[in-house]
């Protein structure tokens, strides 16, 4: 959802490059000869491994415009009587931002559900299932194309990122270079 929009400038400077992209959330490509860079989710620091950070998110609540037109989300205590959507292997996510939101104690409310990727919360929400919470990066889209709205105007950093990471010490094939070099620059103005 970052990526995609942004990938025709990158074709507009380098027409004769041709990427290839492999999506998996789980996989591990670093150090498998076929993959030059890797954008992976954390904290940056992963051992024998270069990382440059692509994100700065903020999270913040997605729900459908049904759910927030009816009146059911008005206040932070009124996510007690919803379902949370949580992402697995986000390490800052629901229990971070209700600590923001002064009701902590609803990280254990009535209902969680547990999926895999953001993208699949972010259908969850809009199909009415829960609200989701967003990294700023990821559900921009969505926000922008109505689907998803924020309940709530509270936004909460968080030290978690995408980062564009590859092998310490291995010299990048010149393709994976120029797409790293224009990765980190369009990255930059998000900051």
């Amino acid at each position: 959802k970052w990526l995609a929009p942004r990938l025709p400038d990158f074709y507009a400077r380098h027409p004769n490059i041709q990427l290839r992209f492999v999506s998996s959330v789980w996989n591990e490509t670093v150090g498998n000869p076929e993959y030059d860079l890797d954008i992976r989710y954390g904290t940056g620091h992963w051992p024998g491994l270069s990382s440059d950070r692509l994100t700065w998110d903020t999270i913040s609540p997605l729900c459908s415009r049904t759910l927030l037109e009816n009146g059911h989300l008005t206040e932070y205590r009124d996510l007690a009587n919803h379902t949370l959507i949580h992402v697995l292997g986000y390490q800052e996510g629901w229990a971070k931002w209700l600590r923001a939101a002064g009701v902590a104690e609803l990280a254990e409310g009535r209902g969680n559900l547990q999926v895999d990727n953001s993208l699949l919360a972010f259908r969850l929400a809009a199909h009415n299932c829960g609200v989701a919470l967003a990294r700023s990066s990821l559900g921009e889209w969505d926000i922008g194309s109505k689907q998803l709205l924020h309940p709530f105007d509270l936004a909460v950093s968080i030290d978690e990122a995408f980062y564009l990471v590859s092998e310490s010490g291995v010299q990048p094939h010149p393709n994976a270079e120029a797409f790293r070099t224009w990765l980190l620059e369009i990255a930059r103005p998000d900051v």
